[in-house]
């Protein structure tokens, strides 16, 4: 009976372990994909106020840009 007990409290400790990693890696992705969010938001608004920019300029912006991503 103390064996069962003993296996029930190991295997439950060990579940918890496992959603708790999992929970730290998916807010370590959510906060990677906010960051890369942040970045192409900043970015594009920046692209969009070189208007007048010659196109030389505005296309090696865009294309460093998309490397980043």
């Amino acid at each position: 009976m103390l064996s069962i007990k003993t296996y029930a409290i190991r295997q439950e400790t060990e579940d918890k372990i496992a959603r708790n990693q999992q929970l730290q890696d998916y807010l370590v992705n959510i906060e990677q994909q906010y960051t890369e969010l942040r970045r192409f938001k900043h970015d594009y608004q920046n692209t969009c106020r070189w208007r007048v920019l010659p196109k030389r300029a505005i296309s090696n912006s865009l294309r460093r840009i998309i490397r980043s991503y």
